[in-house]
């Protein structure tokens, strides 16, 4: 299949798992659910993840927090199930950030897929970041990748906290969109959960 044909079916299948969820039920959707205390909002945004190859099904949590950082800190929390037994999947995203103001929050989550102003002609950049364990700051703690083990049953769940460094410019009130992925092997994967394109607003 050549990269047009590509964009074309991966295009569709995003559209796909943003209104389809695995059971074949529209899944619900997560808006934010209102203040906590002082001026605080508890916001959750939810991406059901379908399978591109392979077999299995998930959903990624995305719920902002703030902390004595100035920048975005999230707690992200990720379940799959009916995927390949004894597996450790990679957590990636695609965030859309720093090429157009607008764009960052369009809803489209064109860096993904590779459109404008994420595609060949503009400055290279990867269509997805694994997630790494970071402190704080944002900064790696050297610790590496955070990996998604399933078990005999193809199930499995990993939480953790991310953080983006200062230089992010990721501050209150700035929104970007992001799709998440799960990814057995990034040279010849066996399989790849999908999710759908989400906007997140920073605490």
């Amino acid at each position: 299949m050549n990269r047009i044909a590509w964009l074309m079916v991966a295009g569709l299948l995003l559209v796909t798992a943003g209104t389809i969820g695995a059971s074949g039920i529209a899944p619900e959707v997560t808006e934010p659910s209102g203040a906590t205390s002082g001026s605080l909002q508890d916001i959750m945004r939810r991406q059901h993840l379908t399978a591109v190859w392979g077999h299995g099904a998930g959903r990624a949590n995305i719920k902002p927090f703030l902390d004595d950082t100035t920048d975005f800190s999230a707690h992200i929390k990720i379940k799959v199930r009916w995927a390949q037994p004894n597996t450790s999947f990679l957590i990636q995203r695609a965030p859309e950030l720093g090429r157009d103001v607008v764009e960052d929050s369009d809803g489209h989550c064109q860096r993904a897929f590779g459109f404008a102003p994420w595609s060949a002609a503009d400055p290279p950049a990867p269509s997805f970041v694994t997630f790494v364990e970071v402190n704080p700051n944002g900064t790696p703690t050297g610790a590496g990748n955070i990996i998604l083990m399933t078990d005999d049953e193809g199930r499995g769940s990993v939480e953790f906290d991310f953080h983006t460094p200062a230089a992010a410019g990721l501050t209150s009130g700035k929104q970007f969109d992001v799709v998440f992925r799960l990814i057995d092997d990034l040279a010849n994967p066996g399989t790849l959960l999908l999710g759908e394109c989400v906007t997140v607003t920073v605490e």
